[in-house]
């Protein structure tokens, strides 16, 4: 009996414990508004989805900040520049997820001829304590 109470009670506790899984969708969905926003209002859409504490990472290095990352993004209120992204994959637990995906950067060079660039992301997103997914880590290839 007392075996069967200590495993009953181990059992509860761990369900308690256990983290629970996030919808692939609603991070994917999280994602889509993201480069919806970016695409309506620019640089503005960009920094909003991102947490105070977000870090973007370039080949320029580690920028970290809402300011940091405005500065560092500026290219997307030009008009000769545009940034669009799907995501392909994503996964999460708890408050914490990522997604995958594709992305296309066109811009125009400083010889006036337009340039295309495709590669992938990974981006970590992190729920806020008003249940938002905000942006905490994004990479790009």
């Amino acid at each position: 009996m007392k075996k069967a109470l200590s495993f009953i009670s181990l059992s509860s506790l761990l369900a308690v414990v256990q983290t629970t899984g996030v919808d692939p969708e609603v991070l994917k969905q999280a994602d889509r508004v993201f480069a919806e926003q970016t695409a309506e209002r620019g640089l503005d859409g960009w920094v909003e989805a991102f947490a105070p504490d977000g870090k973007l990472v370039s080949r320029d290095g580690v920028t970290e900040g809402h300011d940091a990352i405005r500065a560092a993004m500026g290219a997307l209120d030009r008009s000769d520049f545009s940034l669009s992204w799907e995501p392909l994959f994503a996964e999460g637990s708890g408050d914490l997820g990522y997604t995958h995906g594709t992305y296309r950067r066109e811009r125009v060079d400083s010889e006036g001829k337009a340039v295309v660039e495709t590669g992938r992301y990974v981006t970590i997103w992190r729920r806020n304590a008003d249940g938002k997914w905000k942006v905490v880590l994004d990479i790009g290839t």
